[in-house]
């Protein structure tokens, strides 16, 4: 099986890779557990634009058909963005409530708020899992911005998904003693209320 990884750099790009297969493949990857997700064409689009725009976003592709993503954005970006929001917002650290800004980032990482980016999105579809997709996909972002950055992620807390990150681990990425609540609607559109591990991967690591 031979696989690609190629950034997506404009809005026709995206359109081609959508008529593909790419909604489909992250509709598969989020509307299932642990995620539950809300998964709709227009919300693919909306967040994809943003990578593309603001960030960075590589696709990866078995022949011609997306079936793995990853994208990243400056911490700095993730303001204000729906349910992309993180810096300026709330966590928890030893019980207290935290405001997640540039001092305690910088406070915890050791770097400041520009040398910082915020793995927003990472999926593989599931017939290709297990095959090192995800971790080419890491490897593509890594290579692709400065040895200068660091990267944050959030992921479940829900221990019955602990190869999560472990899975991020084993990458370099290690826990820092942060979480947040978060909340948003499922495909029912019942409200959904879970709790993130934040993780992060100083350069070189």
């Amino acid at each position: 099986m031979s696989i690609n990884f190629t950034q997506i750099n404009s809005g026709n790009e995206l359109k081609s890779a959508m008529a593909k297969g790419l909604y489909t493949t992250v509709h598969e990857c989020f509307s299932a557990p642990p995620f539950n997700e809300k998964v709709t064409p227009e919300k693919v689009n909306f967040y994809f634009q943003k990578y593309i725009e603001s960030g960075v976003l590589y696709l990866a592709y078995s022949d011609s058909n997306p079936m793995g993503f990853i994208a990243a954005l400056p911490l700095a970006e993730t303001a204000n963005i729906g349910e992309l929001e993180f810096f300026e917002t709330w966590g928890y650290m030893n019980n207290q409530k935290v405001h997640l800004n540039s001092d305690l980032f910088t406070q915890q990482t050791g770097l400041s708020i520009d040398k910082l980016y915020y793995v927003a999105d990472l999926g593989v579809a599931i017939n290709y899992r297990q095959q090192g997709i995800a971790t080419g996909l890491f490897k593509t972002l890594f290579g692709h911005l400065s040895d200068h950055i660091g990267y944050i992620l959030r992921t479940t807390a829900n221990p019955e998904y602990a190869y999560l990150p472990e899975f991020y681990q084993k990458l370099g990425f290690k826990m820092i003693p942060i979480s947040q609540s978060v909340e948003y609607y499922n495909f029912k559109n019942e409200l959904i209320q879970d709790s993130r591990l934040i993780l992060v991967k100083l350069p070189n690591d």
